[in-house]
């Protein structure tokens, strides 16, 4: 029942109705503490503003930003200066290694960029296949000659759980070494 005597809407005669405390807005601070009513009207100190403000606002946030730089620095130079060891060069001939397993087999390639040379040179590989403990499996040998036109070198292995390939490279009395990992196909 209302103050009137009639009924509420909305409810039924046994249930209880809901008590609402406060009349007007404005009337449950009355009775608050000062720093209560200075909060709710914006005077109190408010959050920093922006992402670098927060960032830098305490000894701690400052410090965790330094670390958070210092961390993608580190990143940026490893990534920068990591030496890919897919391809390199061997008496000025630039040579790259690749390596993929299809079909139960694992097919290793050296390509030998085209590069203008005087005459032609025998390039030799010795193809190592490697398992996930780092045990030798097999090794092939391969020669042919290059005279300045783009030269590939490939093998087949049968895939006996091979992970990775290493090449080394013969041109001449220089050598390079290169290492690729078999990508599954």
């Amino acid at each position: 029942m209302n103050k009137a005597g009639g009924s509420i809407e909305g409810y039924s005669e046994d249930e209880e109705v809901l008590v609402y405390h406060y009349g007007k807005p404005g009337e449950r601070l009355k009775n608050a503490p000062e720093i209560v009513k200075n909060y709710y009207e914006g005077k109190g100190p408010q959050p920093p503003n922006g992402f670098f403000k927060v960032l830098l606002q305490t000894k701690t946030n400052r410090l965790i930003f330094v670390f958070m730089l210092i961390a993608i620095a580190i990143s940026a130079v490893t990534i920068f200066l990591k030496k890919s060891t897919e391809s390199g060069t061997v008496s000025q001939l630039p040579v790259h290694l690749a390596a993929f397993s299809f079909d139960g087999d694992v097919y290793a390639s050296l390509m030998v960029s085209e590069k203008k040379v005087p005459e032609s040179v025998l390039v030799s590989v010795t193809f190592n296949a490697y398992d996930a403990e780092k045990n030798l499996l097999v090794t092939e040998n391969i020669s042919d000659f290059y005279f300045g036109n783009e030269v590939f070198l490939r093998t087949k292995f049968s895939d006996y759980d091979i992970i990775y390939i290493e090449a080394e490279v013969n041109v001449a009395d220089d050598k390079v070494l290169l290492r690729c990992n078999v990508k599954q196909t």
